[in-house]
């Protein structure tokens, strides 16, 4: 599997803040590389700034079992 560039990281960061708020779920969207480690993050207006790390730490354990982002987005939904 290859890295994503970073434009490609910042595209994922800033329409996944514009589906979230579109849906009316305003969230704190943030890419990781294999190691965990942040690529892009994106916090909306008015985000809480602890939402990054959450934001992050969730990332990574979907990166760690092998599943997809989309599950994260299902949770969103309600």
């Amino acid at each position: 599997m290859r890295e994503l560039t970073t434009d490609e990281a910042m595209t994922l960061v800033t329409e996944g803040v514009a589906y979230a708020a579109s849906i009316d779920r305003p969230s704190t969207i943030v890419v990781v590389d294999r190691g965990g480690h942040v690529r892009a993050a994106l916090r909306p207006e008015h985000g809480r700034f602890a939402n990054v790390e959450i934001a992050r730490k969730k990332e990574y354990v979907l990166y760690a079992v092998d599943a997809p982002s989309s599950l994260l987005l299902l949770s969103m939904r309600g």
